[in-house]
């Protein structure tokens, strides 16, 4: 009996050291999918680790994982880590990209111990875009590992998912294709209706600004009267970083043409394809929307917006808490 029993294991040693030769010497999945949309629209999915719970099949299967988010979650060196007890302990961070072509991960996971180059690759395929997510472990899985690798058919569970998540993606973005978050702001595509102003428009030292709108919105006001039909607001051409000078308006949207005078004119703003951030917080705080602003329109091909408006929905005569204060951030561009 224990003959047998040792001519057993052996066999079974045997037969498992045949699989560890056959087995595969290191993890390589490749997945691929055409998802109806622009490369845009699928790149701001990706290059921002927050998106990933739109459309990753592991945080959306997991209800109890718990992601934590660095400062920095887009863009290279943009970073995320997850923990939980069924998807196991790791992080990913984003080593290079080309805006809407390619981005590179690198995928680091505790439990096992590995270390891995995840790719997505873009090519645009007339109204739609084929996507290529490949993963490649850094270094060959040890050989007594290998025929564990071969029983378990890791490579197709994980190629498995792959497909799952791209499938999601696309599902997401049929669902919501206007929509962008990017650092954690929120960026709409959405259509600028002409609107007229009352405006006094001048060239303003930065840090002037605050003084010039001041001196100027609640005169606008004023003129204004029962004209006014939204919220007062900054327009801005051009932003001189080298002069530190600001080709700009102070502006109140109204309904008449007829209300200018010496100080203030009229000017119309046409209709116009815009991207619009809603933005909390204080004035001075603004430098990250913008950066998320300018990064979306020129994934969308745009180098700069036409014009910048800011609207002011709060009023922080009113609402003394800076968190609180909603300032509508509007890219028009041609």
């Amino acid at each position: 009996m224990l003959k047998k029993l040792l001519y057993g294991i052996i066999i079974l040693l045997v037969v498992y050291l045949a699989l560890c030769f056959a087995g595969p010497n290191k993890t390589y999945v490749i997945a691929k999918k055409n998802i109806q949309a622009t490369p845009a629209a699928i790149f701001s999915q990706i290059v921002e680790l927050r998106n990933m719970k739109n459309w990753s099949k592991w945080i959306l299967e997991d209800s109890l994982i718990e992601l934590t988010y660095p400062s920095q979650t887009a863009g290279i060196g943009g970073s995320y880590s997850w923990k939980s007890k069924k998807s196991g302990e790791g992080s990913m961070t984003i080593k290079s990209l080309e805006t809407n072509k390619m981005i590179a991960y690198e995928l680091a996971i505790k439990d096992w111990n590995t270390v891995s180059d995840v790719k997505m690759d873009l090519t645009p395929a007339n109204n739609s875009v084929d996507v290529t997510w490949t993963l490649e472990a850094q270094k060959e899985t040890p050989f007594y590992f290998r025929g564990m690798m071969l029983l378990m058919n890791m490579n197709g569970m994980i190629k498995k998912d792959f497909e799952k998540g791209l499938e999601n993606l696309s599902q997401y973005l049929k669902t919501n294709p206007s929509l962008v978050s990017l650092n954690g702001f929120t960026i709409q595509e959405s259509n600028f209706k002409t609107t007229d102003y009352l405006t006094k428009r001048a060239t303003v030292k930065m840090q002037d600004i605050p003084t010039f709108f001041g001196n100027h919105l609640p005169e606008i006001g004023k003129a204004a009267g029962s004209s006014i039909v939204g919220f007062p607001c900054g327009i801005f051409w051009k932003w001189d970083e080298a002069s530190m000078t600001t080709d700009m308006a102070a502006a109140m949207p109204v309904s008449s043409k007829n209300i200018s005078n010496e100080t203030y004119s009229v000017i119309n703003l046409p209709n116009s394809k815009e991207y619009v951030l809603n933005y909390y917080g204080a004035y001075d705080k603004m430098k990250l929307a913008y950066e998320s602003m300018d990064s979306v329109i020129k994934m969308n091909g745009y180098a700069n917006p036409e014009t910048v408006i800011e609207e002011y929905i709060t009023d922080p005569m009113v609402e003394k808490d800076t968190s609180k204060w909603l300032t509508k951030i509007h890219f028009l561009v041609k």
